[in-house]
């Protein structure tokens, strides 16, 4: 089984986030995490509902970590 690692970058400072920031940003997140997988790293960037860039999420797998 290989290792992930997952980064997400979300800056949350534009208007989308105003009001329910919480729901925003899970919304953003749910979108993102569906890309993730565990037999190859990806870098995606990340949009809010308005379609303006607000980071990235990156996902990183060590398929050595558990070789023997």
């Amino acid at each position: 089984m290989s290792d992930v690692t997952i980064h997400i970058n979300v800056c949350t400072d534009n208007a989308a986030f105003d009001d329910t920031a919480d729901i925003e940003l899970a919304r953003i997140v749910q979108d993102a995490v569906q890309y993730v997988n565990a037999k190859e790293s990806i870098s995606r960037r990340l949009f809010d509902i308005n379609g303006n860039r607000v980071g990235q999420i990156k996902s990183y797998v060590d398929v050595d970590k558990y070789d023997d």
